[in-house]
Order: structure tokens, then C-alpha cells, then sequence
């Protein structure tokens, strides 16, 4: 009967656990697959130097913001907090910003970059909206629902 009660009582979310499991090593993935694009466009194609510079420091924006989210969100569903969840949810839409930027707005797109960011863009997406349950889950209140 104590077990039964004592499982009652974990209210994180398993499946936001995971994603965020995953989305730390793809967004890994997607900054170094970003940057050899960028390298490969730099060598490659004409564009203006305020859009090589603008495009090198959005993607380095990327990397602490994609961190920061990732590591509020563990932390916040882990120790059952929504306000780190919140914190994580509103760089998740700064993130999904970025990946839009990518896929779609950038000078020059290519097919590869605008798949990869799409991928990334919609596992943000993901995460965003299953932490947006688990927030809501968690400012219930200590009553389980019986």
C-alpha cells in the first residue's frame, strides 16, 4: 500500500524527459551541421558581408539558448518546478525563432538546411507543448485526482 502511494506522488512527465534526452544531443547535431553549412555557403555563394555576420551570430545565439532550455526544462520536470518548465517554454519559442530563420529566411537556403531545421524546429515544438501539460500538471496542486 506505502509503494502505491509513493508512485502516486512522482508527478514528472517521462515523455518530456526523454525528449529533452534527445533534443540535447540533436541540438548538438543541428549547431555543428549548421556551422558546416555555413562554412560551405561562405566558400560557395555570394551574399553581403551583414548577412554572413548576421547569419554567424544568430547561430551562436543558438548554442546557449538551446542549453539554457534544455537544462531549465530537465531541471524543472525533475524537481516536479514549474517555473523553470515556464522558463524553459519561453526560450523554446526564442529557439523556434531561430529554426524558423534557418528553414525559411535566411539569404541563401539549402534544401539539406531547411530539412534540419524543420526537424529541429518541430521536436521544439514538441517539447514546448508537452511542457505546457506538464506545468499545467504540476500547479494542480499536491491532490492526486482519484
Amino acid at each position: 500500500m506505502n509503494r502505491q502511494t509513493t508512485v502516486n506522488n512522482v508527478r514528472s512527465s517521462l515523455p518530456l524527459q526523454i525528449l529533452l534526452y534527445i533534443s540535447a544531443r540533436l541540438s548538438i547535431a543541428y549547431f555543428i551541421f549548421m556551422l558546416v553549412c555555413y562554412i560551405v555557403k561562405l566558400n560557395h555563394y555570394a551574399s553581403p558581408l551583414h548577412l554572413k555576420i548576421t547569419e554567424i551570430i544568430i547561430l551562436a545565439l543558438f548554442v546557449p539558448l538551446e542549453s539554457t532550455r534544455i537544462s531549465f526544462g530537465t531541471r524543472g520536470n525533475l524537481t516536479e518546478t514549474p517555473s523553470y518548465l515556464s522558463f524553459s517554454i519561453l526560450l523554446s519559442v526564442s529557439t523556434l525563432a531561430i529554426c524558423v530563420y534557418f528553414a525559411f529566411f535566411q539569404a541563401n537556403v539549402l534544401l539539406a538546411e531547411r530539412v534540419v531545421s524543420i526537424v529541429q524546429g518541430s521536436l521544439n515544438l514538441i517539447e514546448a507543448l508537452i511542457s505546457m501539460a506538464t506545468v499545467a500538471m504540476l500547479s494542480r496542486g499536491n491532490n492526486p485526482v482519484e
